[in-house]
């Protein structure tokens, strides 16, 4: 029994130090360039980005993170909102080169 730990306890110990257990780097280093209207971008990624719907007209920001990936070239996100604080409804507007 006490070989089968030790065996358990050396593997581990060399996934640990031998860099398995970490992720990938990601190749693609371009970053594009985006230009929200009614949205703030809070993370933006090699091959994502994350954004808050935001209210033109009282200026509050929804709690809920929202995640998109890239169109293959250039585009345009869009989406709808209402903002649960004044009740405008709006069109959220990501431009993405």
């Amino acid at each position: 029994m006490k070989t089968n730990w030790m065996y358990l306890v050396a593997a581990m110990a060399m996934m640990i130090f031998s860099g398995c257990a970490t992720a990938p780097e990601c190749k693609d280093d371009r970053i594009r360039k985006l230009t929200p209207t009614g949205a703030i971008i809070t993370k933006q990624e090699a091959s994502c980005f994350y954004y808050k719907k935001k209210c033109l007209g009282c200026g509050a920001v929804a709690e809920k993170q929202v995640g998109s990936g890239y169109p293959k070239g250039q585009g345009t996100l869009k989406a709808d909102y209402t903002c649960p604080k004044c009740g405008k409804n709006q069109e959220v507007r990501i431009e993405i080169n």
